[in-house]
Parts: C-alpha cells; structure tokens; sequence
C-alpha cells in the first residue's frame, strides 16, 4: 500500500487529473485523438530507421496516400539524432505531437 502522500490515491486519481491539463489523463486524452485524426498510427506498412544514437526510436508509417515520421526519445534526457530521410525528398513537413501546443514533439503531415 502506498502511504506516501506524493503519491496518494487523493493526490493522483481522475479528478485530480481531469483537473490538470498537464496530467497523464489529458496526454493520453490527446494521443488517442492524434491516432484517431491520422490513420497511418495504427495500420498500413512501418519502416525503422536506424540512427546511430540507440536512445532514439524512430520510424515512418505509410497508409492510403499519408506518410508518418515517428522520433521518440526514450532517453530520460535530451538526445540529438541525424536521420538519412532521403527517401523522402521532396515532402513537406508539419509538426504534431500528444503535448501541449508549446511543447511539439512529433512530425506528421497535416497537423
């Protein structure tokens, strides 16, 4: 049982975080509404790139006419990657992410 009032079911439950739009319940609020608005998320075809830092996952995702390029740090701190995007020359870029609207994250195409 937790006792730690950091971490108490009152400090941390849904009311708690439906209050506060920096919380875990509204970035997953966000991240379901992302995958719902761009359907490349969860079919079509997936591509892994592979940079040289291991820390950084990265991937592109292709369904009926709409390319998704995923960076996702999963380092704890900041980390700096090149990728080789030269299949894709020629494309344009927007940027959207399950973050807040000062805090981007992710490339798509039409965000």
């Amino acid at each position: 049982m937790i006792v730690d009032p950091e971490y108490h079911y009152e400090s941390h439950n849904v009311e708690a975080q439906q209050n506060n739009v920096h919380s875990l319940l509204f970035w997953m609020k966000r991240l379901i509404a992302l995958r719902k608005q761009h359907k490349a998320f969860g079919r079509g075809a997936i591509s892994f790139l592979t940079p040289s830092n291991r820390k950084v996952l990265s991937f592109v995702r292709t369904y009926d006419g709409e390319t998704l390029l995923v960076v996702a740090n999963l380092s704890r701190f900041v980390e700096f990657v090149e990728l080789d995007l030269s299949a894709w020359k020629g494309m344009s870029r927007s940027r959207c992410s399950a973050r807040s609207r000062s805090r981007r994250s992710a490339i798509c195409p039409t965000c």
